[in-house]
């Protein structure tokens, strides 16, 4: 098709629409409404989609920053907890050989002064993962002083041996109003091998 052609048809079509017996005012109003027509439907294809995939994109990349810093913290706390069973296990290795959390309690309440206190003694051992088990005491002392007390739970637990108290229930004697009867529930770590 030539221009000259192309240009016919277009008059042809032009003049079929009627907008040539429009006033000038009409013509204004059908411009106008023409130009927003073509403003709104440029907005709703091409300005909001691209405003949402800019909002989800920062929305991405906040997350991805938020993920990143959790990672981070999470090496940081990995390598201190790391550094941390490393030096325990150092610790564990400057104990004495054939140490018994048990030989150790009583050697502790002996020095205390408070090992005709106590009633009872139940170790057990519980496995961990790793190359270390747990050593668990429980022991039940009766009719102690709290200065006493106090002593014996300073020697245990400011001793190079690691040994934790992990749960105490203290209670008045029943038979001495200035006493206490005391249950300890005393670990530490041991090498398995």
């Amino acid at each position: 098709m030539t221009p000259l052609l192309l240009r016919q048809k277009l008059r042809s079509i032009w003049g079929k629409t009627g907008i040539q017996r429009l006033e000038q005012r009409e013509k204004i109003f059908l411009g106008v409404g023409v130009v927003f027509l073509l403003c709104f439907f440029l907005m709703q294809v091409v300005f909001f989609p691209y405003l949402d995939a800019k909002k989800r994109l920062a929305k991405s990349l906040k997350d991805k920053r938020s993920y990143a810093v959790k990672i981070v913290q999470m090496q940081k706390e990995y390598r201190l907890l790391k550094g941390q069973a490393e030096t325990t296990k150092g610790k564990l290795s400057e104990r004495e050989p054939g140490f018994t959390l048990f030989s150790f309690l009583e050697e502790q309440a002996t020095t205390a002064k408070v090992k005709e206190q106590i009633q009872y003694m139940k170790p057990s051992t519980t496995d961990q993962d790793g190359a270390e088990q747990k050593s668990l005491v429980e022991m039940k002392l009766q009719r102690i002083s709290l200065d006493r007390l106090v002593g014996f739970l300073k020697l245990i637990e400011s001793s190079k041996a690691m040994v934790i108290v992990k749960h105490i229930s203290i209670q008045e004697s029943s038979t001495d109003d200035n006493a206490l009867d005391v249950v300890l529930q005393v670990f530490t770590f041991v090498d398995k091998t």
